[in-house]
């Protein structure tokens, strides 16, 4: 699966809860309409993205990649993975 091409989400203005301003939000989703992925711009310059990934880790198959949470401002840009325990 890969990150699909930013041109393709959904955008909208959605109120930001802690700030009270509009944030631009952007969403993706499968053929079947369920969202795959997220991207919010805020009004300070930070964004979140958060995407499904749904796979396999690709270097511990004990582990499960759930999906892929991104936060930041500017050029600094956390990364987080979101991993499961795999079930036998």
């Amino acid at each position: 699966m890969y990150v699909d091409d930013p041109a393709n989400a959904e955008y909208r203005l959605s109120k930001d809860p802690a700030s009270g301003q509009d944030s631009l939000l952007g969403e993706w989703r499968d053929p079947k309409g369920q969202k795959q992925g997220e991207l919010t711009f805020h009004a300070d310059g930070s964004f979140y993205a958060e995407y499904d990934v749904i796979r396999v880790h690709p270097r511990d198959d004990r582990l499960f990649v759930e999906a892929v949470n991104a936060w930041g401002r500017d050029d600094r840009i956390k990364v987080e993975p979101r991993l499961l325990p795999m079930v036998s």
